[in-house]
C-alpha cells in the first residue's frame, strides 16, 4: 500500500508542476501582451494628435478670419486672468 501512496503522491506532484509551468507560461504572454498595448496605444494617441493637428491646419487655411479671432479671444482671456504684472 505505501508503493501505491508514493506513486500517487508523485503522480500529483508531477500534475501540479505541470500547471505551475503552463500558468508561468501564460502569465509571461499576458505580460508581453500588455507591454506591447501600451506601445499600440501611444502609437494611437500619436496618430490621433497628427490628424487633429493636421485638420486644424486645413481649417486655419480655409477661414484665417475666424481662427485669428479665437487665438485673439482666448489669448485676451489669458491675458486677463493670469496677469503677469
Amino acid at each position: 500500500m505505501p508503493a501505491m501512496e508514493t506513486e500517487s503522491a508523485r503522480g500529483n506532484q508531477q500534475q501540479g508542476n505541470r500547471q505551475n509551468q503552463q500558468n508561468q507560461q501564460g502569465n509571461q504572454q499576458g505580460n508581453q501582451q500588455n507591454r506591447g498595448g501600451g506601445e499600440m496605444q501611444q502609437m494611437d494617441f500619436q496618430h490621433v494628435c497628427d490628424a487633429a493637428l493636421s485638420s486644424f491646419r486645413d481649417y486655419a487655411k480655409s477661414q484665417p478670419e475666424t481662427v485669428a479671432l479665437w487665438c485673439l479671444g482666448i489669448g485676451f482671456v489669458l491675458g486677463w486672468k493670469l496677469k503677469p504684472w
